[in-house]
């Protein structure tokens, strides 16, 4: 391992030496993880049709607005639901 900076990822070259003189043996896990892609599609088809009810009565941009904010709201919860097991949470 050398410790020479490296002139293309100074930042990286930092962090493990940092890593290297704090003791670590392992990175910690995150709790955080991304939806598989079929979980994903079922978010954005049930965001389409949030857009897609809400659309015709108030508008196509109020429709955009809620089909996003269905589509949002749905990822934060499946990317943050593994939270729910920790107990600091």
């Amino acid at each position: 391992m050398t410790y020479a900076m490296s002139a293309f990822h100074p930042l990286r070259t930092l962090a493990k030496r940092a890593f290297l003189w704090s003791g670590m043996t392992d990175t910690p896990v995150a709790p955080f993880y991304a939806p598989p892609r079929s979980e994903a599609a079922l978010i954005a088809v049930v965001g389409l049709a949030g857009y897609l009810l809400v659309a015709p009565i108030l508008g196509e941009g109020r429709g955009t607005v809620a089909g996003g904010f269905v589509v949002c709201f749905g990822l934060a919860v499946r990317i943050c639901w593994p939270l729910r097991k920790q107990l600091w949470f």
